[in-house]
């Protein structure tokens, strides 16, 4: 819930909004809760509601709600946490604390919320919690403010935010959080064609690579990348890898949901861009900017009448909501309904007070109405405008387009493409552009851009086989046995040999455990993203009982000090020690990671007990490619000389049959304790898990078929397709339907398990 403020200064406001916002991100970092965004929470600020109102309205089962006093260098932050169905409190904590330890307050809140609510938090997201953005008080009060201003989507308030962002470097240039908002601002900017592209975008993209370079686990910062190449650099795979980094990093983050969705319509994929838009709206299901985004899918699939039903809904959420005024027209158009698509327009231009792109749009829509004469006199007002100011070339060709000049309309349509506007990028997709799309320009325009066959490659071939296969698999499975397949604990691989070679890999770690020799038992172990390497390393030191301690750590998370301490810490254990040192192939620039290990990976015999290091990564295309990213580094050669040969190893991808593995098994052991022992698994539902692009990790598919699990009913002894949705879900009807059509033979089958 919006932080109240009731500080002495009213000015104080930005606070107040600021530190809910950093609430709900570090909330968000905690794999076991899912967080409403900041733009539905901000619906609430002001409201007279209850929380069981709100509880009920949004679906949550437990709110944190508080207020904030600030005053020169001090703050007072008083939270609570409610049970929105009994309203009884939870917990509840006040600060009061210098304005320096704010973030430690958010730290600490997010620690006892977890406690609270029972849910574990993993090593890497309390050391992430730990992790302060900035030691600049004043820089962070900066951003705060800077973020309070992007916020408002408008002109004034982005040049604001840029201001502000640009302060807070000037107090802390290594501030990764600041360069993220910059790169947000000035790419929100030429969006919205306040900017022309070729000024706002390269400001946008080296902003957001400076971001990454500070901190290369920023999704945001990945978000916008991924938008800035999308949207003016046209490169459509590195587009689409920024956008599926910034999921991985945080599945919870909505807007590269819906960016991502903005790729995908781009590129002909409706299905999956309604899937992120589902995504999208879970989490942020009262914001304004996702219900029309959902609209725009829909219209550029030609779905007419469910664009009218979406963009009628957020006018419903909100009646002077410019965009869904703005884009309703088209549907409209498409349609035939010429009335109403005026009417939604027109009003559109009175709530921006005339701003260009309204009233260029407006200028389409008359001239696709047949009002030449209305669309003329705006053509001309806006050429008189670009005696002053920047007028995208894209909407004048538009509205020749509504002419059907088509001669114009290219001439602009070139001087679109020469500025990179953002808007082209759906040009291959654009209803509006129907009219153009025989003539041999138009396709050359879109060779040019590299469209022609990026919209085709992905739309059938790869989607179907994926389907095709996953459809096989589960027609032909009856039973599973879990044991069958289980490596160590519980990891669980579906091909033999991968067993094999992990069982093997897992009986020589455990011998390095138990016999002291000269030198310490070091392994290299790489593996792919997503393949599970860290929770293999961590079953294994589960094998071997408490006498053997266990210490972990990603290489990409710390800086210098903090990992210099955590070796000392290690050196100092005087029982047999299994170490896990995870993402041993990032911090690229840096001399001090490999200069710490060496001395750690040397002998062990003058200590009396053995010591088995794991480093392991997932740069290059194998293990090899690792060694020699690796060899390349300050001390890489060194590092390699300490590791023997035969300790190399890889953790091969994960296949369908893996995937399908990891849901089972967490589905029946989730359920176990507290329900009826699963006994059976619906097809459907393993084949939603097969499918979904971001599951795509073992440890994305454990939270998932988690939450699933504790949905069930008691005394249910199966798991069916509607346990992995709270009601209503979107994604739910959407992939229903769609399985409906293309794989009836899994809805109500189901497989057998054992444990």
């Amino acid at each position: 819930m919006p932080l109240a403020n009731i500080s002495p200064d009213p000015g104080d406001e930005y606070f107040a909004d600021g530190m809910t916002e950093e609430l709900i991100h570090a909330l968000s970092r905690v794999s076991g809760l899912s967080v409403i965004a900041r733009t539905t929470a901000m619906r609430y600020k002001g409201a007279d509601r209850s929380v069981a109102e709100i509880g009920r309205e949004l679906n949550i089962q437990t709110a944190l709600e508080g207020s904030v006093r600030k005053a020169k260098d001090k703050v007072r932050i008083t939270v609570q946490l409610v049970d929105t169905a009994t309203e009884d409190h939870i917990w509840s904590q006040v600060y009061d604390r210098d304005l320096e330890d704010i973030f430690a307050i958010q730290s600490d809140i997010a620690r006892r919320v977890a406690r609270a609510l029972r849910i574990q938090i993993a090593r890497r997201e309390e050391r992430a919690l730990e992790r302060r953005a900035t030691k600049v008080v004043e820089s962070y009060t900066l951003y705060l403010k800077g973020r309070y201003h992007w916020n408002r989507r408008s002109e004034e308030g982005f040049k604001s935010a840029i201001s502000y962002f640009e302060q807070a470097l000037k107090k802390d240039p290594s501030y990764a959080l600041a360069y993220s908002g910059l790169a947000d601002a000035y790419a929100l900017l030429a969006w919205f064609e306040m900017m022309p592209p070729h000024e706002a975008f390269p400001r946008a993209q080296a902003a957001a690579e400076e971001a990454l370079r500070l901190d290369g686990q920023l999704a945001e910062a990945y978000a916008s990348l991924g938008f800035v190449k999308f949207q003016y650099g046209w490169d459509w795979e590195g587009a689409e890898a920024a956008f599926h980094q910034a999921l991985e990093l945080d599945p919870g983050y909505p807007t590269a949901h819906q960016f991502y969705a903005d790729y995908l319509k781009a590129m002909g994929r409706f299905e999956e861009a309604l899937t992120e838009m589902a995504h999208a709206l879970e989490l942020d299901p009262f914001s304004l900017p996702v219900h029309t985004g959902l609209g725009h899918v829909l219209y550029l699939a030609r779905q007419y009448d469910r664009a009218i039903t979406q963009y009628q809904k957020a006018l419903e959420m909100d009646p002077n909501f410019l965009q869904a005024h703005l884009w309703f027209g088209r549907p409209y158009l498409e349609k035939g309904m010429y009335k109403e698509a005026v009417e939604e327009v027109e009003q559109a231009v009175k709530l921006s007070k005339g701003a260009t792109m309204p009233l260029a749009v407006l200028g389409h829509v008359y001239a696709a109405a047949g009002q030449e004469e209305k669309a003329r006199r705006i053509l001309k007002d806006l050429m008189v405008r670009a005696e002053e100011r920047y007028l995208p070339s894209y909407w004048i060709a538009l509205i020749y387009a509504g002419m059907e000049d088509r001669d114009r309309a290219f001439e602009w349509l070139e001087r679109a493409h020469e500025e990179h506007s953002a808007w082209l990028v759906w040009m291959e997709v654009e209803p509006r552009f129907d009219v153009l799309r025989e003539d041999p320009r138009f396709a050359r325009l879109v060779r040019e851009m590299g469209l022609e066959g990026a919209t085709d490659s992905a739309t059938a071939p790869v989607v179907n086989t994926e389907e095709r296969e996953a459809i096989e698999l589960l027609s032909r499975m009856e039973a599973l046995r879990l044991s069958r397949y289980r490596v160590v604990g519980n990891y669980y691989r579906f091909e033999a040999a991968t067993r094999n070679r992990l069982k093997d890999l897992k009986q020589k770690i455990l011998a390095g455990l138990e016999n002291v020799t000269p030198g310490n038992e070091n392994y290299l172990l790489w593996a792919p993203p997503g393949a599970g390497k860290t929770f293999f390393v961590q079953q294994v030191r589960g094998s071997v009982g408490e006498e053997v301690a266990y210490e972990e750590i990603s290489l990409a998370k710390v800086d210098e000090p903090a990992f210099r301490s955590w070796i000392a810490e290690v050196e100092e254990r005087s029982e047999p020690c299994l170490v896990f040192v995870d993402e041993v192939d990032s911090q690229a620039r840096e001399t001090w990671p490999y200069e710490a290990l060496l001395g750690a990976l040397e002998s062990a015999a003058e200590r009396g007990v053995p010591r088995v290091f794991v480093l392991a990564g997932s740069s290059g295309l194998d293990v090899s490619g690792m060694e020699e990213d690796i060899a390349a580094r300050p001390k890489g050669k060194d590092l390699l000389s300490r590791i023997p040969s035969e300790n190399v190893a890889s953790v091969p991808p994960m296949t369908a049959g893996d995937r399908l593995l990891v849901t089972s098994a967490v589905f029946t052991q989730t359920a176990a304790p507290a329900h009826t022992p699963i006994s059976e698994i619906e097809k459907l539902a393993l084949y939603y898990v097969l499918l979904n692009p971001h599951l795509n990790s073992a440890r994305q598919i454990r939270e998932f078929a988690r939450r699933g699990a504790e949905r069930a009913p008691r005394g249910e002894d199966r798991i069916r397709y509607d346990h992995l949705f709270n009601p209503g879900d979107a994604r739910n009807k959407e992939f229903w339907a769609k399985a409906r059509a293309s794989a009836p033979e899994l809805i109500n089958a189901f497989v057998a398990v054992e444990g």
